[in-house]
């Protein structure tokens, strides 16, 4: 069993009944980086951020795909320093999962289990992203 789910099995009966809407828990003004950038600049906007993840977008502004500090560590110790010239686009993983923006921590806590983060959306786009500490986080503050 993972260390998160040990923790948020835990403290999952601190949540009273009532429906807790997830976006209340999550990151506002979500840092995007489009596809054609390249890897130093998203490794720079982490670090001065403190974010692990960025959702990648195309010059549409729609979410193509997502972009890890871990995905870029493992690149520049295979590759070296070379891979921080190459587009985003070459190394980015898959969509963050998106969730419409009325999702309950509840079930936000199921999807987190599979995934590091999901976008909170509405029909004007993306409006938060809710990582597993976030979460920690909601269930810690009813305790």
């Amino acid at each position: 069993m993972s260390t998160i789910k040990k923790i948020l099995t835990a403290i999952e009966t601190a949540l009273t009944e009532e429906e807790v809407i997830a976006i209340g828990y999550s990151t506002k003004n979500v840092t995007l980086i489009r596809g054609d950038k390249r890897v130093n600049e998203a490794a720079k906007i982490m670090s001065d951020k403190g974010i692990s993840q960025m959702p990648v977008i195309n010059e549409k502004g729609q979410t193509i795909g997502s972009i890890k500090e871990k995905t870029i560590i493992n690149k520049l110790l295979q590759n070296g320093q070379e891979i921080l010239k190459n587009e985003v686009k070459s190394i980015m993983e898959s969509k963050i999962p998106e969730m419409p923006i009325t999702t309950t921590v509840d079930e936000a806590k199921k999807m987190l289990l599979q995934h590091d983060a999901i976008l909170l959306t509405s029909e004007e786009g993306i409006e938060g992203i809710l990582t597993k500490i976030d979460i920690i986080k909601a269930y810690s503050k009813k305790v």
